[in-house]
């Protein structure tokens, strides 16, 4: 079972960052280009990017917890190898008859016995315990897919936090923007006598807040780009900010076509061969029973005679009190407790998907009423004050303020289109979709 991971396509949405406070190159608050629906196609790229595919591929190939899977399942399939082995001839040599009395004296009277012992399987046991390895070889293996598809999910969440941090600065130097365009013009009202000191003390204290937010979405987004970079073992982030089709969102399936493909999901593929596992180990178990019979061959020679001759024997174990019923009780529960394991995982991960598709249907249907209804009038708004305001009809303050109301709901946007790409991260871990 192999999981692949998910590619997505990284030309929608970029976004520059410098390292520390510097501030983001913004794009004019008043043009028309503010309309479309990826705020930041038209930005001029000089800093390193980093895109989702290599951030994935980063942190696949840098997993130590991957590593200890596969070395997991090289120790499976040693141990398929090493039960299907034919169990050793055993050899032997005796001395008899020495060092005893009369015609035993010494070493002349003495027997010498070389004998090779085959012990021979009976019931299938060899064949039952290569089939019972081969089912936990499969069980690592998924465990393998069990430990990418979660690595997968933290991944993915872990990238949507950093492109939601970098949207937030983003908006962060709008804002400032617009708080010091605010005060340049309120200061020349101010020396014309057209507004009073406290305008211009209310336009210091918004410029002040605006600077305080800018500072706090800065350092949100290095710890977020330093969190990412942990992920692949390194402690400081070497790219300057990040793409990511942030603002494209589709329609989820009916829970109906995701419960079909719940099956496939690596935990239950596990708790399936698990189960395989505990059904054989019950025929293992009744094999045990049966007693092996162990061949015997062999040559003598008497040292004072010089007689020779062959030796054959058989010999088996008589089953009047161990027939391994303790061992068959235990593999019996085990196999039926492998049954409601596997529907007992079932029914949570069925839960879990649920619940994930209702939410992630939530914050699709607020993205699409938030787009549809308040963020297409407050843009329309502000291209008409734009307008007004060339026109004469209002004055650029009042274009300013139309802007910070626009800027508030773009962050209302962020926040249900981060929500929107967790969910649906969660879903595509609880259905192993990342292909």
């Amino acid at each position: 079972m192999i999981i692949k991971a998910k590619h997505y396509t990284s030309i929608i949405f970029l976004q520059a960052l410098s390292a520390g406070l510097i501030l983001l190159p913004t794009l004019s608050l008043y043009s028309q280009e503010e309309a479309t629906e990826n705020p930041s196609e038209n930005i001029s790229i000089q800093q390193n990017t980093l895109d989702y595919d290599t951030a994935i591929n980063r942190i696949i190939s840098n997993s130590p917890k991957l590593k200890i899977a596969e070395l997991e399942i090289q120790a499976a399939a040693a141990d398929v190898q090493q039960v299907s082995m034919y169990p050793n001839p055993y050899f032997s040599y005796e001395l008899d008859n020495i060092g005893g009395s009369g015609d035993w004296n010494g070493a002349d009277g003495s027997e010498s016995t070389y004998q090779i012992d085959q012990p021979i399987e009976l019931g299938g046991k060899r064949r039952l315990r290569r089939n019972l390895a081969t089912y936990e070889y499969y069980a690592a293996v998924t465990e393998y897919d069990i430990i990418k598809t979660a690595l997968l999910n933290m991944a993915t969440k872990t990238y949507i936090d950093l492109i939601e941090a970098q949207e937030y600065l983003r908006l962060a130097n709008e804002k400032k923007d617009i708080a010091e365009k605010s005060l340049e013009i309120t200061l020349e009202k101010l020396n014309s006598g057209k507004v009073s000191s406290i305008k211009k003390a209310r336009a210091e204290i918004a410029l002040s807040k605006a600077e305080s937010e800018l500072t706090h979405a800065s350092m949100v987004f290095l710890g977020a780009k330093e969190t990412l970079s942990n992920l692949w073992g390194c402690q400081t982030a070497d790219f300057d900010f990040a793409v990511y089709p942030f603002y494209m969102t589709n329609s989820p399936a009916s829970l109906c076509d995701y419960i079909e493909e719940i099956d496939q999901k690596p935990e239950l593929v596990q708790v399936y061969y698990e189960s395989l596992a505990a059904k054989e180990n019950v025929h293992l178990q009744r094999s045990n029973g049966i007693p092996d019979v162990t061949l015997s061959v062999g040559y003598i020679t008497e040292n004072n005679s010089r007689n020779q001759g062959f030796l054959l024997g058989v010999g088996l174990p008589l089953p009047v009190f161990d027939r391994n019923q303790g061992e068959i009780r235990r593999a019996r529960a085990d196999a039926s407790k492998a049954v409601y394991i596997y529907e007992d995982v079932r029914r949570a991960l069925t839960a879990k998907l649920t619940l994930a598709h209702k939410k992630l249907a939530q914050s699709y249907q607020n993205s699409q009423r938030l787009n549809q209804e308040p963020l297409k009038l407050a843009q329309q708004t502000c291209d008409l004050a734009q307008e007004g305001h060339q026109d004469g009809k209002f004055e650029y303050l009042e274009v300013l303020e139309m802007h910070k109301e626009l800027i508030e709901i773009k962050e209302n946007q962020i926040e249900i289109l981060s929500e929107y790409h967790h969910k649906k991260a969660d879903i595509d871990f609880l259905t192993s979709d990342f292909e």
